[in-house]
């Protein structure tokens, strides 16, 4: 589990002005992220009961990805993705369980909230159709990322401007990058290109509640989401006499 754990931060990379390439695979991870369901598991002759299959899940945070049966993890490694080629292609570096030490070649594809993909298994080839035959080394999965609920339907990964008011009245502003990051959010406030807080986020509807950390202090946020999308909310520091203070952030789009 430790080793598990530790996978989340091996690619902790904030939203930046990447080359236009990687640029787009960092969106697509995005897209990754969180606990999927399977649906499907078939691997050359044998296919995966509907019944064990409901035990099964698939879990991606940052560049990470788990596996899970019955609550046990039975493999963990490291994900690459290439949304550009077409098919969109894969590679899994597995660190832990079946296969470990190898990189499994394959391509993926969306189809709403299904994700598909089919991998080489020998590692010594890409597929390049969404199917394992028998007799084959490939294996196809699909997987279902569980629907939003209906008021969590306004997006918040992204950039924002974060304003808020100092003890003595005056005005502080950060740089804001919101990503995703399994099924929470990491988010990274920033100054002249410095890191100064970083926090961890996890959404309720149209609230966002956040535990963030800088050297020497700690403390806890909350936010409403509003259209734009426009975060508002209270934080307080840990330890502290228990006073609040008000935050806006406002998407950097809007405020060009």
């Amino acid at each position: 589990m430790t080793f598990a754990l530790g996978l989340l931060f091996l690619a902790s990379s904030v939203l930046a002005d990447d080359p236009p390439a990687a640029s787009k695979a960092s969106e697509e991870i995005q897209r990754l992220q969180g606990t999927w369901k399977f649906e499907a598991l078939r691997t050359g002759d044998e296919e995966v009961k509907p019944e064990a299959l409901g035990k099964r899940s698939l879990f991606f945070g940052a560049d990470s990805f788990l596996v899970f049966d019955a609550g046990r993890i039975v493999q963990a490694g490291t994900l690459q993705v290439d949304p550009s080629k077409t098919p969109r292609t894969l590679n899994l570096v597995v660190k832990q369980g079946d296969h470990q030490g190898e990189t499994l070649l394959g391509i993926y594809s969306f189809e709403g909230d299904l994700l598909k993909a089919c991998v080489d298994l020998d590692g010594q080839s890409r597929p390049s159709e969404f199917k394992a035959r028998a007799g084959s080394k490939t294996m196809f999965f699909s997987v279902r990322h569980p629907a939003w609920s209906a008021d969590e339907t306004i997006a918040i990964v992204g950039k924002y401007k974060s304003e808020t008011e100092g003890a003595e009245g005056e005005k502080i502003d950060y740089d804001v990058a919101i990503e995703r990051r399994g099924d929470a959010y990491l988010v990274t406030y920033t100054k002249l290109g410095q890191l100064v807080y970083i926090g961890t986020g996890l959404r309720t509807g149209n609230v966002l509640s956040m535990a963030w950390a800088t050297q020497g202090q700690a403390g806890v946020s909350a936010y409403k989401i509003e259209k734009g999308p426009r975060l508002v909310g209270r934080y307080a520091t840990l330890g502290g006499p228990g006073m609040t203070a008000i935050e806006t952030m406002t998407p950097e789009k809007v405020r060009e």
